[in-house]
């Protein structure tokens, strides 16, 4: 009954986890107070200096990178495996070293690393692309066909 709507299936699920990468990835690399809140988050875990600095520099140009590559459907794979090893990392810590607070500091909305549940629902919904696939309505899709 609905078999003609699953070249569409995977799309909502691309722009939604590609959103939430990209607003992430703006605020560490686009805002001070983005990228400083994340630097006092690793500093929770016991990261300081010039190490969390440049951690935040490169988690920041992954998940913007990242979130750019899902909304156009390019490299689907490679980003849900990058992202699906990044999130268990993340839950890992959080298990271990508990769920750092914001930075008091911030002057914009209230920015805090995801939680369990929904660091888990993003795994789901990159494993999901990585076994689905992108969708026919992607880059990979139109290079798939051609």
């Amino acid at each position: 009954m609905f078999k003609k709507w699953n070249d569409w299936a995977p799309l909502p699920l691309r722009v939604v986890i590609s959103l939430s990468y990209t607003a992430a990835g703006f605020l560490k690399l686009f805002t001070a107070n983005g990228h400083q809140n994340f630097v006092f988050e690793l500093g929770h875990w016991g990261v300081f200096g010039a190490i969390a600095n440049a951690l935040a520099w490169f988690v920041g140009a992954l998940e913007f990178g990242s979130g750019l590559l899902l909304i156009v459907g390019a490299y689907v794979s490679l980003v849900a495996i990058v992202q699906t090893l990044g999130t268990i990392g993340l839950v890992i810590g959080i298990y271990i070293g508990g769920l750092p607070p914001a930075y008091d500091g911030l002057d914009y909305f209230p920015y805090a690393l995801p939680d369990v549940s929904y660091s888990l629902a993003i795994i789901a919904g990159l494993l999901t692309l990585l076994f689905g696939g992108a969708g026919k309505y992607s880059v990979d899709g139109r290079r798939k066909s051609s």
